[in-house]
């Protein structure tokens, strides 16, 4: 019995070492009963004491979870300073390197210990959903919320559910065969506006819903907007229909499809536009969510109209002209073009604030001018009838140097002469002026101002008395309430 209880303990010994236990049961009782026998113990081998087991997960492993914290951490870090690019690149090289990840068994028995601690830590489900709301936020989480977005992009279709196979052909489609950075042809724009108003529902009305409506599919704010609206007066209509529900919208030539950009920038020509001292702050517009366009207020010549002549006519704009006519095939834009492109930050005048209020007046008031002195030398009203009167024999410059405040300048003045000494810089055009003589009415050439206004003078017509009230309507220059009455 002695020898062969030995041999059964050193057996017993050698399976403890390895860390299993022996399959047959009569076996183990065996054993048993020879290690409880002092005897036994004292004629065998004297038996080793087993290695203790390792609690809790290998120092490897847990070194090797450091190294992919501090990578993800990393990553995140190259996204915030390089873009998503190299960040990436980075998270896509160190999965290479690391081979196979672990079992979908054994990562959800992972999730649920993970969700256990989370929930025993917080102490409260309230508690819980804010740990979890930090937790997301966290630069390591984030990037394994990248990966999970690549992993999902690279599924295929089967493995997708129908509802997010759908999702993704509407916003492949849109950004697809939809997408414009200008203006769509008109069937592709009512298919953007049918499709737009089928995703979006009346309850849509938030600012950030229609943001991110307008994110995930790439449409514009205010389209998104628009189509909330219209989904509401669809879904608001109860009565019967004879027609379909979708109405065609036609789409005609948009007016302003020109490109204006030259015209953008003589509005904010510190040389042409003065700022306005009666703005302590700044002029917003808003163009989206929390989007606006920021710009300093300016002073209007006179008035709209002002602009356009200062466009078209003015010197100083005509570097302005032909950057734009360069941009539209050599084609200047029409008045109303130039009238709906108008910055909004240009305010109009006010006359205590002028520095010269003849100036302003005669600005404003020079367009009623120029229709009453048409009227005056109309067939059957001019008193010059058959005379050699400058009204009849000037080349148009007598009933035309009233149309605008350049053809005031040009007609009744020589030409301007350029000064290069008086440019602020290298690539600021030579502004060109007058001479003195002129301005002062002294130059003795035939087409100057001296020479013109002894004609002007001289006409009956423009000279004539009458007892006809002539009503006109002056332009009114707004006030403040320190300006006199």
């Amino acid at each position: 019995m002695g020898p062969c209880s030995g041999t059964q303990s050193e057996l017993q010994a050698s399976l403890d070492a390895l860390g299993t236990s022996p399959s047959t049961p009569g076996a183990a009782s065996a054993g048993a009963a020879s290690a409880a026998t002092p005897g036994a113990a004292s004629a065998g081998t004297p038996q080793s004491t087993p290695p203790p087991r390792a609690v809790g997960r290998p120092a490897w492993k847990t070194e090797a979870g450091k190294v992919a914290l501090g990578l993800a951490r990393q990553s995140e870090t190259e996204r915030h300073d390089h873009g998503a690019g190299p960040a990436n690149e980075l998270l896509a090289k160190s999965l290479e390197e690391e081979g196979e990840p672990c079992t979908s068994p054994y990562a959800q028995q992972q999730a649920k210990s993970a969700a256990k601690g989370i929930f025993a830590a917080a102490g409260s489900l309230g508690s819980a959903k804010k740990v979890v709301e930090r937790l997301n936020q966290l630069p390591e989480i984030r990037a394994l919320s990248y990966l999970a977005e690549a992993s999902e992009s690279e599924q295929s279709e089967s493995e997708l559910s129908l509802n997010d196979r759908c999702i993704r052909n509407v916003t492949d489609f849109f950004g697809g065969h939809l997408g414009s950075k200008g203006t769509r042809h008109a069937e592709d724009q009512n298919v953007h506006d049918a499709l737009l108003t089928a995703v979006v529902d009346g309850k849509m009305k938030e600012d950030r819903l229609i943001l991110a409506v307008s994110k995930l599919f790439g449409a514009g704010w205010h389209a998104v907007e628009a189509a909330v609206l219209r989904r509401v007066k669809l879904d608001d209509e109860c009565i019967e229909r004879t027609e379909g529900v979708w109405q065609r919208r036609s789409r005609a030539k948009r007016c302003d499809a020109f490109k204006l950009p030259g015209f953008l920038l003589m509005q904010h020509d510190e040389e042409l536009f003065r700022f306005d001292s009666g703005h302590s702050t700044p002029m917003r517009k808003h163009v989206g969510y929390r989007e606006f366009e920021v710009h300093w207020a300016r002073t209007m010549p006179s008035d709209r109209n002002g602009i356009i002549e200062m466009y078209l006519h003015d010197p100083r704009a005509r570097k302005y002209v032909e950057m734009d006519r360069k941009l539209n095939n050599g084609y200047d834009p029409e008045r109303t073009t130039l009238l709906e492109n108008v910055c909004f930050c240009l305010v109009s005048p006010k006359y205590d604030q002028c520095a010269d209020p003849i100036y302003t007046q005669v600005s404003v008031n020079i367009k009623k001018w120029h229709e009453e002195r048409q009227r005056w030398h109309s067939a059957g009203a001019s008193k010059c009838a058959g005379t050699d009167c400058a009204c009849n024999t000037s080349s148009g410059w007598f009933l035309g140097f009233t149309q605008s405040e350049a053809e005031l300048d040009s007609q009744l003045l020589c030409k301007p002469v350029a000064y290069p000494e008086l440019a602020h810089s290298e690539d600021r055009v030579a502004p060109e002026l007058h001479k003195p003589a002129c301005a002062r009415g002294e130059c003795e050439a035939e087409d100057c101002l001296k020479a013109k206004l002894a004609k002007v003078r001289g006409c009956a017509t423009e000279f004539a008395q009458s007892d006809e009230l002539i009503t006109c309507r002056l332009c009114k220059m707004p006030r403040t309430s320190s300006s006199p009455a």
